[in-house]
């Protein structure tokens, strides 16, 4: 039976979702109901607020329903930090989607774990979902919504975001050290070369170069 996702964050750029899930298929926008979207996360990786679900009434939160493998919801909970024998980021819950023409889907949806008062995301966070809702032809007053959303303007430390990295690339254990940070080194200079990644700090974009190439020449 085929898996089935649903995206509301920053997994709403398709290049990136692509990217963590090679083989998953973009099914249809929907929206969950009885929820609404907040930022209660801090990211070191993004610098600022990240995205959740948080259940209320008379509220929906629109996104993408995708359709994707095992091995894809696999890597898709390292990303998301939803583990099985340690402390989670994200744990994820079945729900029901609404989809155009009278349609319902049941998919699988993250949802941040220990919830935090409101953190700003970053500009270029929210710009995903503001790309997303208006590509996708999310209702109106949804996108209104997010130009309302105050934005952090602060960079992302440099050491707490290397140390969310690599413990994230830690959790990976069917790989060496050297093997993660390979992989990763080769999905940055993808990412930047598909313009589908864009580094905010020149200083930080070389360290995380140097920190990778000095793992590897290790």
């Amino acid at each position: 039976m085929a898996i089935k996702y649903f995206a509301y964050g920053s997994n709403l750029d398709l290049p990136q979702m692509k990217r963590r899930c090679p083989s998953s298929k973009l099914i249809s926008k929907g929206s969950l109901s009885g929820y609404r979207l907040t930022f209660n996360r801090f990211s070191s990786g993004w610098g600022g607020g990240v995205a959740d679900v948080i259940q209320e009434q008379g509220y929906e939160v629109w996104g993408l329903v995708f359709e994707i493998s095992d091995s894809d919801l696999e890597r898709l909970d390292r990303y998301e930090g939803c583990y099985k024998e340690q402390t989670s980021l994200y744990e994820r819950w079945k729900a029901v989607i609404d989809i155009p023409n009278g349609q319902v889907c049941d998919v699988w949806v993250y949802t941040v774990v220990e919830k935090q008062k409101f953190v700003p995301p970053t500009s270029e966070y929210l710009q995903i979902i503001k790309d997303a809702a208006v590509k996708w032809n999310f209702p109106k007053s949804y996108q209104d919504d997010w130009y309302l959303i105050p934005c952090t303007t602060d960079f992302p430390s440099i050491t707490s975001t290397m140390k969310s990295t690599i413990e994230r690339l830690r959790a990976w254990d069917s790989r060496t050290f050297k093997e993660q940070a390979k992989m990763a080194l080769e999905m940055r200079e993808q990412g930047i070369k598909d313009g589908t990644r864009t580094e905010g700090c020149p200083v930080w974009d070389k360290l995380s170069k140097n920190l990778w190439v000095r793992i590897l020449n290790g």
